[in-house]
């Protein structure tokens, strides 16, 4: 069965294409179609279609149902044989006279009943095979006793040859076997009753038997003979239809040769008991007709139903449906063509299923048609009896004898068209009664294209994430799993180096100048990386400001030169829009396969380098060795038995004073939080703090420092020692959606007034520009909580965010703090720092002060508070109180 996909362009507007009156198409569009014809046969075998598993309801229509059936070799030898027999049996009849009793008939009414019964056919579909009936019977038998022979085969003749004259154009070669076997049955019956039953006629049981076996028996021999012509001529039919209509036919001919029979024995009796015999007659044919129809109305509701039901089990794309939907279509509703088409966008897609009036499309965008059904967006069907002088130039443009329209609706929006066209010569042409169904059809065609497009839209969104799952989309590197995919896919003999790069001070970057900059200084470190790069090498960005580099076929000291040239390009300064950039990074280098082969162990090695030479704050490459994993080890193991100590409580805390450098007095303390494991020992703050961040455990491990802190604050206080305490938080402590609230009722719960509480954060948390964490720092100042920028000087200092910052105190970093007494460098900066911190009404805090000469400089300098080992190192509750109490009111020899 072919097919014709067709894409139309909609160069013009739909209302500028018109049918004029002589049946043309006006517009551009009618010389604008591209006809692009794919055959089955091809598409399969090319792997271009899918294959219709057994069963599938889409398929090829049987072939005794296919339009346009040729007369054939069959209807040849039949219609020869018939005309024979008719002429032979002429010439016998003409000798024998009418019946001396009986109602003589007039020629004229015989004329007319035996073209009703040849007109007027039952239709019983067997299988795939439509079998005509005709009642032809009923008038025959009735004038074997009302005529001479030879005028009830004139009658005949005329009659059947009449009603294949008023059959449709299509049917009549079909009509003209079956009328031209009937005249042969007809001759045949009346040559054997007149030689078999004696004249005077009389109507006795043996009369009216002879007439019923005669009639069937010749039917009989009729279909066989009908049926031996068809295998002759390879025009058979199943076995099955073949007994199924054999059946049919010779049940219909014994019911009407009896109802004949009744008939002419009560024509004897009484003229108005005819129209008794006229109503028992009509009767089982109008309910049969009626049955008929239901019957083909519950059939069309179930191929209905296997139609949806495939449309559902095909929704792949909506090519593929639109092309079975089409060919479905005409099968279901017997037409030569069916035909789909789409509009999408500026084109309109056409598929067509069908043999004939392929290149012509019923309707196209923008035709009579195609406006008629947007407009009503109803059904439309358009055959010989529709009225209107467009309606039949169209007809006649397209070459179509009927055509069946329906708009494919997605609420108020045409989608497109279905339509079918030339319906069978088998069938009644296509009336307003089957608008109804077919847009039913339509309804569920336009669901599964909607459904397809859809499908099709999802499959792209996957195939997009799929890309996007190897594409980083700012910097188009290969992201984390192409990377995992390269690495997995080296060879069992191939070596290569992976580089683990990790950027330095990008988060300021972002904080300071915005998150767009941010995103330009990565893509430009990506170029630069992959500048200096082999091209064999694959660079991946693994999200933030993390990237990494598989380099194939090297060994250890060729990527460490490779590594080399990575961390010069990333450290080279760019100007970008008016700021001047300059980052470092820090490397890890893993090997393979000396270090592992598959990408989970590969990765974890070269970072654990990373983050070794980001701790050390190594200038240069480092590479995975053991002993790092051990440490990772270690870092797993602390990670567990810290999280067990903030349940046991085996934390302490222990305080590091603050005093006014000019008189000594203790202004306050640092809380500052203990670890000391059974086994392991002291561990220090900055190696398990920095896993308390990583791992989550920064909020209880603050909450534990904060109450020890409020509860050992309110002890020294009762004891008449006005000191407050510092305790140092972190971002992800800001970033509480509850701060305030915890801190107020922390406060509340320990009885120490908000003025005994400063909070120390680092410059990170300063410099980050982040709404939330304005919003913290405002809050805590309103609720009377002091806020102190620790470690000034240390890391990435930005003046420029000071006049902005809401705090009490500038706590100066010991960096900046220790070689002031010796340094005239450090003491400017120190100086500078000072004055700033007074404009802008902070107070300074030095930190790490170790000796006299430190401490009265930074006196000298302007320096408000030190703190450091002069004064004590970090003390347990007992011995600070202690300590705090033969300080009280005393001021440290030398002016401590």
């Amino acid at each position: 069965m072919g097919k014709t996909c067709l894409a139309v362009p909609l160069a013009t507007p739909p209302s500028t294409r018109q049918v004029g009156p002589d049946g043309a198409a006006r517009g551009p569009l009618a010389s604008q179609r591209t006809d692009v014809r794919t055959d089955r046969s091809s598409a399969v075998a090319s792997g271009d279609a899918t294959e219709l598993p057994a069963g599938e309801f889409f398929g090829e229509p049987p072939d005794d149902l296919r339009a346009g059936r040729q007369f054939g070799l069959a209807g040849t030898l039949l219609l020869s044989g018939s005309a024979a027999v008719v002429t032979a049996f002429a010439l016998d009849l003409s000798t024998i006279d009418a019946p001396a009793s009986g109602v003589r008939v007039p020629l004229a009414i015989m004329v007319v009943a035996f073209f009703l019964a040849g007109r007027y056919c039952l239709r019983e579909r067997i299988g795939g095979t439509v079998h005509i009936v005709a009642a032809t019977e009923l008038p025959l038998v009735v004038a074997l006793f009302a005529a001479r022979p030879i005028h009830v085969l004139v009658s005949a003749i005329a009659g059947l040859t009449a009603a294949v004259i008023a059959t449709r154009h299509g049917q009549r070669s079909e009509r003209l076997r079956s009328g031209a076997l009937s005249i042969a049955e007809i001759a045949a019956v009346l040559e054997i009753v007149g030689r078999i039953v004696p004249d005077p006629f009389v109507l006795r049981t043996e009369t009216w038997a002879a007439v019923l076996v005669t009639v069937l028996a010749v039917r009989f021999v009729r279909l066989a003979i009908v049926h031996l012509v068809g295998v002759l001529s390879s025009e058979h039919e199943s076995k099955r239809s073949l007994i199924a209509g054999t059946l049919v036919s010779m049940a219909a001919c014994a019911c009407f040769t009896s109802l004949a029979l009744i008939a002419a024995m009560v024509q004897t009796q009484s003229r108005l008991a005819m129209l008794l015999v006229v109503v028992v007659c009509l009767m089982p044919l109008l309910a049969y007709r009626s049955y008929v129809v239901l019957r083909e109305r519950f059939s069309r509701l179930r191929l209905l139903q296997e139609y949806t039901a495939a449309l559902a089990r095909s929704v792949v794309d909506h090519q593929l449906i639109s092309e079975r939907a089409a060919e479905q279509v005409r099968i279901l509703l017997n037409a030569e063509t069916g035909e789909i088409t789409l509009s999408r966008g500026e084109i309109a897609v056409r598929a067509i299923a069908g043999d004939e009036h392929r290149g012509v499309g019923v309707p196209s965008p923008g035709d009579w048609l195609w406006e008629r059904i947007v407009a009503s967006k109803r059904a439309v069907v358009i055959n010989e009896s529709t009225v209107g002088d467009d309606a039949q130039a169209y007809r006649s443009m397209v070459g179509a004898r009927d055509i069946l329209a329906a708009p494919l609706m997605h609420g108020d929006e045409v989608l497109g068209v279905l339509a079918v066209r030339n319906r069978s010569d088998e069938l009644p042409t296509f009336s307003p009664s089957d608008c109804q169904l077919f847009a039913t059809m339509a309804d569920q065609t336009a669901v599964a294209v909607r459904a397809s497009r859809l499908q099709e839209r999802v499959q792209e969104e996957l195939r997009e994430k799929a890309r996007a799952a190897f594409v980083d989309p700012l910097t188009s590197l290969v992201s984390r799993h192409g990377l995992n995919t390269a690495i997995d896919e080296f060879g069992p003999n191939r070596r290569g180096a992976l580089l683990s790069l990790d950027l330095n001070g990008f988060k300021e970057i972002n904080s300071t100048l915005g998150h767009e900059l941010g995103d330009d200084v990565l893509v430009l470190m990506a170029e630069r990386i992959q500048s200096v790069l082999p091209r064999a090498a694959t660079v991946a960005r693994l999200g933030g400001d993390e990237f990494a580099v598989l380099i194939p076929d090297v060994d250890e000291q060729v990527a460490l030169v490779i590594a080399e040239r990575v961390l010069q390009a990333v450290r080279a300064a760019a100007a970008l829009d008016a700021a001047t950039i300059s980052l470092d990074a820090a490397v890890g280098l893993a090997l393979v396969p000396e270090h592992g082969r598959s990408h989970a162990i590969v990765m974890r090695r070269a970072d654990l380098a990373m983050f070794e030479a980001k701790a050390k704050r190594e200038t240069s490459p480092r590479v995975f060795a053991a002993e790092l994993e051990a440490q990772s080890h270690r870092r797993v193991e602390l990670l567990r038995e810290l999280r067990a100590a903030l349940v046991a409580g085996s934390l302490t805390v222990n305080y590091q004073p603050k005093a006014h450098l000019r008189t000594g007095v203790v202004q306050g303390v640092e809380a500052l939080v203990r670890w000391h494991h059974p086994l392991l020992g002291h561990i220090a703050p900055d190696e398990f703090i920095g896993l308390a961040e990583q791992s989550g455990l920064i909020e209880p491990l603050t909450e534990f420092v904060l109450r020890t802190s409020l509860i050992d604050c309110r002890s020294w206080r009762d004891r008449g020692l006005d000191a407050s305490v510092a305790v140092n938080v972190s971002v992800r402590t800001l970033k509480r959606p509850d701060l305030l609230t915890w801190v107020a009722a922390m406060l509340e719960e320990t009885g120490v007034a908000p003025n005994g509480l400063v909070f120390e954060l680092t410059e990170r948390e300063y410099v980050d520009d982040e709404p939330e964490i304005g919003q913290a720092l405002a809050g805590l100042n309103a609720l009377g909580v002091g806020l102190s920028i620790d470690d000034f000087g240390a890391g990435y200092s930005s003046l420029g965010y000071l006049r902005r910052l809401i705090a009490d105190e500038l706590k100066l970093d010991r960096a900046l703090v220790k070689d002031v007494a010796v340094d005239d460098d450090a003491a400017a900066i120190v100086t500078a720092v000072v004055t700033l911190a007074d404009q802008l009404g902070l107070r300074t805090v030095a930190e790490g002060v170790e000796d006299d000469a430190t401490w009265q400089r930074l006196h000298e300098l302007g320096v408000v508070v030190g703190q450091g080992y002069i004064l004590s190192r970090p003390l347990p509750i007992d011995a600070l109180m202690g300590w705090m109490w033969e300080r009280r009111n005393a001021a440290i020899v030398g002016g401590r």
